[in-house]
């Protein structure tokens, strides 16, 4: 499955080869920039980027690879996940009541157990939910501006150039989702954090005299 979305990812980032080029700008012959050749065409012809169809097939490839396609893969594989908690809690619920049925006498003990057990599944359950609506609204939180601005860019790039200055900001969302996303993990799954905040004790128990440890 790791080798299969590596190969992917390194087959969508082929395009990426032939686009983006080294540029040095005319008037600053001792400056270089990683740019697109659109960038490039555009400040050495006074071509704007958009007159070409090129540029629009390649951005509307690129807001698929990077935004659309993820988003639905994270839709679907959490709500597999979703449905396989879910079914594994009313599974676990049925087989106890089962035996609670069969066996009248059963041992408070034992009525306890299974209780614990239906608590941990509801437990389970209800930090996946909270993680997939946290991670998917993150997702969509981070991105879509992003989204949203480059669409605009592609159907209508004349009255995008009016605003372009002014709603740049919104492009640094896609980086503050890397960055959130650790935090996300480590928030939801609290056993975890609890083991890494734990402090290194330096200091030994002293024994009792007369009694031995192993």
């Amino acid at each position: 499955m790791l080798g299969s979305a590596w190969t992917l990812a390194a087959l969508t980032s082929i395009p990426q080869l032939f686009v983006w080029q080294i540029y040095v700008p005319r008037d600053y012959p001792t400056f270089t920039q990683c740019v697109s050749q659109w960038v490039a065409k555009e400040d050495e012809y006074n071509q704007t980027s958009s007159d070409g169809i090129s540029w629009r097939v390649y951005s509307a490839y690129h807001l698929l690879i990077i935004f659309w396609i993820p988003l639905i893969i994270l839709v679907i594989c959490y709500g597999f996940i979703l449905k396989a908690v879910i079914a594994v809690a009313r599974t676990a619920k049925n087989d106890a009541e089962i035996r609670r049925q069969s066996d009248p006498h059963i041992l408070e003990r034992e009525a306890l157990y299974l209780s614990n057990g239906h608590e941990r599944l509801r437990k389970a359950k209800v930090k996946a939910w909270k993680m997939t609506l946290v991670l998917v609204t993150l997702y969509m939180t981070c991105w879509f501006p992003y989204n949203t601005l480059s669409w605009w860019k592609i159907i209508h790039p004349d009255s995008y150039k009016n605003t372009e200055n002014h709603l740049y900001f919104l492009h640094s969302l896609i980086v503050l989702n890397s960055v959130l996303n650790p935090l996300v993990y480590g928030r939801i799954n609290i056993p975890c954090r609890l083991v890494l905040a734990r402090p290194v004790k330096k200091t030994k128990k002293k024994s009792r005299p007369g009694r031995k440890r192993c």
